[in-house]
Formats: structure tokens, sequence, C-alpha cells
């Protein structure tokens, strides 16, 4: 288990902090809103990226801890994560266009903002 615990700790303090960059920045965003500052953009769409990235984060503690926890859960884990037919795919497909479709939504809702 030990190996497996070398190789998930990283990712979970990549977790913490995305969470916590995250938490900042939603705070930020509500600070901004509470202001009423006069801001050619909507702070909501800062608030909304704040929470995305909270979002995110829990997503990556949760996954990776329910790994630590359970050896055979860590075992799935690592081999899923390590397999080269699985990585190819991942990086091709699914996490390519996961992360290109949230930048476009951000970006969407800036197009918003500023346009309102």
């Amino acid at each position: 288990m030990d190996k497996y615990a070398k190789w998930i700790a990283p990712r979970i303090r990549i977790g913490w902090v995305i969470l916590a960059v995250g938490t900042a920045v939603c705070l930020v965003g509500i600070l901004l809103e509470l202001g009423n500052a006069n801001l050619a953009f909507n702070p909501a769409i800062i608030t909304g990226l704040g929470i995305l990235g909270v979002g995110i984060g829990v997503g990556i503690v949760v996954r990776y801890r329910a790994a630590l926890v359970d050896e055979q859960a860590a075992k799935r884990l690592t081999a899923a994560e390590m397999d080269e037919r699985t990585v190819l795919i991942r990086r091709r497909a699914g996490s390519r266009a996961y992360w290109v479709s949230t930048g476009l939504v951000y970006a969407g809702l800036m197009w918003v903002s500023f346009a309102a």
C-alpha cells in the first residue's frame, strides 16, 4: 500500500490546492458583488469560476481519498490511470474535450457578462 500512497498523496495535495484557490476566487467574487463595485463585467462570473474550482477540487480529493483508504481501489485506480491505452484514449478525447468545454463555457459566460 505504501507505493500506492506515495502515488496518490501528490494528487490529493493538488486537489486541496485547487479547492483552496477555488474558495479564494469564490470569496473574491462574493466580495465584489457585495461591494457594489461599478465594474465593466458581472462579478458573478468570478464567483462562478470559484465554484467551478471548488467542485473540481472536491472531486479530485474525494476520488483519491477513497483510493487511499482501500488498497483494492488504489490498485484499480493506479492501473486505470497508468494503463497506456486508457491514457491514450483519455488524452485524445475525453480529458481535452472536458477542459475545452470548461473553457468555452467560461468564455461564453464572460461574453454574456460583458454584453450585459
